[in-house]
């Protein structure tokens, strides 16, 4: 008997839309949730700080305020004016990787 194993590139679903826009408001809360559609071996996702960079990785150690329920979700609490701006998620295995978008457009005061 031989086994099959599947190799497939991840996919994020992006029925939000691509980017993700939110306009919010000081002292509010949000959860972006990057929802894995498919991917084998499965995904592992990092949410990071921007569209382009890789640097910036968003760790919960980093802000208090910062929290990862979920693997595919990353929620801020408290928001302030000093969140609006532009994250991403990567979800990626050994075939590739695939992203979403996400920015807070404006937070009102």
């Amino acid at each position: 008997m031989q086994l099959l194993y599947i190799i497939d590139k991840p996919k994020v679903n992006k029925y939000q839309g691509d980017p993700v826009n939110r306009r919010l408001t000081v002292g509010s809360n949000i959860t972006f949730h990057c929802n894995i559609k498919s991917g084998s071996p499965r995904p592992t996702i990092t949410w990071y700080f921007g569209w382009t960079d890789t640097l910036k990785q968003v760790d919960p150690n980093y802000d208090l305020r910062y929290s990862h329920p979920t693997d595919e979700t990353w929620t801020i609490t408290g928001i302030s004016t000093q969140d609006k701006g532009k994250y991403r998620c990567i979800a990626s295995n050994i075939k590739g990787q695939d992203d979403l978008r996400f920015e807070i457009t404006e937070v009102d005061g």
